[in-house]
């Protein structure tokens, strides 16, 4: 090859290394982009409850029909047990611990056998239970019908070490929500009769403040750093709508309050870590309501709240720890919104055969995502599939740098052939 063909040939291999493709960006090439399951595992237990480790490693899924616990790595299921009266399951992050709570108490698994490694006996109904993200801190709540037909709930504290209870008390009502913080410091608890959230912290069995909805309560949940929870219920009418409540750990009244026109409470909540971006589910008007309260007017305005209609009928939800990534399980599929810029936007879905999804779960950094039907567990690798970024214009720089090389040797050859030499005769 001549000298000048060498020069262009390393130029142009070194702006094919140097060339920075990941910037090129197409942000709606993956607008409803049909995923793909990196696995799926098909099942006859009816799983309608999961959990995934933090780096999208390990899945427990649970049936409260066929009382069954499973637990699978990405590749395989690796073991499944019968429960008796399994109601709830819960997975530390890093999932050396899964727990369980059932109609005769708590159970504690890791990922490696179907044996309890310990059990706590304890009698109640329709138990749930949540972990600290590390798995040392456990909240067990489960309620009890007396014989006058009133109603009562029992919350216990645990440390795992151990699996002794530290402390615990009874409340008046039947059990709707249980959500702990991710260090374990606080617990939230909701019961009806009256309708009442209570906020524990993990050192004493006397709440730091209850607040009284009055007639209703729907959802609730803690935000995983502790600082907010998020709630819906209150005294609603058709004239009065839906409220929708922002509470501090420090004080029993909301520093946040919106009324929203929704028929009913509902149970389908996400929050990110901090507390200030939450989505609410309504499976009764197909609808999606996502609230960001850091942006002005903090919640009050159409850039704070945005009211979106869903494909389908929304059965659960999941969201990123930076609520960057919805997760919505529906009665057809699953649907991703991506926040960015200020802006809600379905980005993936997975629709392929009408699926009812009964359970679905994010990875905090929204890079992982499984979802259970009653016959199949999915796992999608969200990254894999695309972050907004399209491979075509990868593509078309290379190809392009490929036409200019090819282009520019082919002339540089043509310049040095050899002339006929002219007859002069």
């Amino acid at each position: 090859m001549l000298h000048n063909e060498h020069m262009i040939l390393s130029i142009l291999i070194t702006l094919l290394i140097s060339t920075p493709l990941a910037t090129i960006t197409t942000p709606n090439a993956h607008a409803q982009q049909e995923m793909t399951p990196t696995q799926t595992f098909e099942t006859a237990e009816q799983y309608n409850r999961i959990a995934l480790s933090a780096d999208g490693k390990y899945i427990a899924a649970m049936s409260n029909t066929t009382d069954t616990l499973a637990v699978f790595n990405q590749t395989h299921m690796l073991w499944n047990t019968h429960i008796a009266g399994l109601s709830s399951i819960a997975m530390s992050e890093n999932a050396n611990l899964i727990t369980t709570a059932t109609t005769t108490g708590i159970n504690l698994f890791s990922t490696s056998n179907p044996t309890p490694q310990q059990h706590y006996d304890l009698s109640y109904e329709n138990p749930m239970i949540t972990l600290s993200g590390d798995g040392s801190i456990l909240a067990y709540a489960g309620t009890t019908t007396h014989q006058n037909g009133t109603t009562s709930t029992t919350l216990y504290m645990f440390e795992t070490g151990t699996l002794t209870p530290t402390w615990h008390t009874t409340l008046n009502g039947t059990l709707e929500n249980i959500s702990t913080s991710h260090n374990g410091n606080h617990t939230t608890i909701t019961t009806n009769q009256p309708a009442t959230l209570h906020l524990f912290t993990k050192q004493q069995q006397t709440p730091l403040w209850a607040y009284n909805f009055e007639e209703h309560s729907g959802a609730a949940k803690i935000s995983s750093d502790g600082n907010y929870i998020i709630t819906t219920g209150g005294n609603q009418t058709s004239e009065n709508g839906l409220r929708v409540h922002r509470f501090r750990n420090q004080s029993p009244l909301p520093n946040y309050l919106k009324i929203i026109s929704e028929p009913v409470p509902t149970q389908r909540l996400a929050v990110a870590s901090q507390g200030s971006i939450f989505a609410l589910a309504f499976a009764e008007t197909n609808r999606l309501i996502f609230f960001n309260l850091d942006l002005p007017p903090y919640g009050y305005g159409p850039g704070s709240v945005k009211n979106l209609t869903l494909p389908s009928k929304p059965t659960t939800i999941a969201m990123s720890s930076d609520g960057t990534y919805t997760a919505i399980g529906t009665d057809i599929g699953i649907y991703i919104y991506e926040y960015n810029n200020t802006e809600l936007t379905l980005t993936k879905q997975y629709i392929s055969g009408n699926i009812r999804i009964t359970g679905i779960a994010i990875t905090p950094d929204g890079r992982h995502l499984t979802a259970t039907t009653t016959d199949t567990i999915y796992l999608f690798d969200l990254q894999e599939i695309g972050n907004g970024t399209s491979i075509w214009p990868y593509i078309t720089v290379v190809a392009i740098i490929i036409a200019v090389l090819t282009t520019s040797i082919y002339i540089l050859r043509r310049k040095r052939k050899p002339q006929k030499p002219t007859n002069t005769n």
